[in-house]
């Protein structure tokens, strides 16, 4: 099994004065990671609360501070997007990068009723997809063109202007700069298969995160493997002969010496409380939805319990999620450990990522 390892993560502060530093912790943690062979480094969104709400202006900072490794999203809400403004803003930054630009979309929370909350989503979604594949939105404002120096001023639409006479007529409106292939770099955060079908449908990679709303499987590895088999026949169906991605999320906890285990037992004891070995929350075994295991103890121990996850197996990229009440410094401890200890057992290669 061969794939590509990342890492996404919100960047979180508690009060107003600690936004910068939240900010520039997540800017380290990209250029930690870069170091260390990883080969994407995403971040999460999330409106309404202390954490990074604002991602192409961040993504601009980390590709200025970063030269390999793929910026991402790991979803941002398109309830809340301006697609022309999404489209400007994400070509920009996909162009300083050099082409190192994933986005990863969903739906988001959207006032109303389920059925207009429904159609707000779908039209912001396709707007957004029309806008970064270059499509005209509509019609635009007035563009100017220059006219002959001789043209009469009496003419219908020409005005006398210090620097020459212009013409105004209405265009189409479209979004620019352009970016050559990011339109194939989107993908949709799916929680049910219902969405899994509707990327694919819609040509969207895939991503799949550490809880999902369904639970059709006995595990939640289960589950996602016949969500990504669907999702991949109806991709080939749509789009046949083109290729798409699967990227999975899992939360991994290293424990590698005497101080891992001082920092990271009680929370390894809290997560296993939380959620069973079979992805159930424990005051919620009934419910509809599954969530992953923490991943957490001997690395030999990690690395064989990942391999029996049946989702693994079919992804292209493991995402790495690191638990939020880790700090900066354990969060690069623990990427450390991933890319030194799980990771190439795994199959990630860090040799062939990083040459060149």
């Amino acid at each position: 099994m061969s794939f590509d390892l990342g890492f996404l993560v919100f960047l979180n502060y508690d009060n107003d004065d600690a936004a910068r530093g939240a900010l520039e912790d997540g800017l380290d943690l990209f250029v930690h990671a870069e170091g260390l062979g990883y080969d994407s480094a995403g971040v999460r969104i999330h409106h309404g609360v202390r954490t990074l709400t604002s991602p192409f202006p961040f993504l601009a900072a980390a590709a200025e501070r970063t030269r390999r490794i793929r910026l991402s999203t790991g979803i941002i809400p398109v309830g809340w997007e301006d697609p022309l403004r999404f489209a400007e803003d994400a070509a920009t930054v996909d162009l300083l990068s050099g082409g190192r630009l994933d986005l990863g979309l969903s739906s988001g929370f959207v006032a109303g009723p389920p059925a207009e909350r429904a159609r707000t989503v779908e039209q912001k979604l396709l707007g957004i997809l029309a806008a970064v594949g270059g499509d005209a939105l509509g019609d635009g404002p007035p563009q100017g063109r220059r006219v002959p120096a001789a043209a009469a001023l009496g003419e219908d639409g020409v005005a006398p202007l210090p620097h020459g006479p212009y013409a105004s007529a209405p265009g189409e409106l479209y979004a620019f700069p352009r970016s050559p292939g990011l339109e194939t770099r989107l993908a949709y955060g799916a929680g049910s298969l219902s969405s899994a079908l509707r990327a694919a449908r819609l040509g969207l990679n895939l991503v799949l995160s550490t809880i999902h709303s369904e639970a059709t499987g006995p595990t939640l590895g289960d589950t996602q493997a016949e969500l990504i088999a669907r999702y991949r026949e109806e991709f080939e169906r749509h789009h046949p002969g083109r290729s798409s991605r699967v990227a999975l999320g899992r939360s991994i906890l290293p424990i590698v010496d005497d101080e891992d285990r001082a920092v990271f037992a009680g929370l390894k004891e809290f997560y296993d409380r939380l959620v069973t070995a079979d992805g159930r929350y424990t005051d919620a075994a009934d419910g509809p939805g599954q969530a992953s295991p923490l991943y957490a103890g001997d690395p030999a121990e990690i690395v064989d319990r990942l391999a029996a996850d049946p989702a693994l197996a079919l992804i292209d990229e493991l995402v790495l999620t690191p638990l939020t009440e880790l700090s900066v410094a354990q969060k690069k401890r623990v990427f450390a450990s991933v890319a030194q200890h799980v990771a190439p057992a795994l199959g990630w290669n860090r040799a062939a990522v990083t040459r060149g």
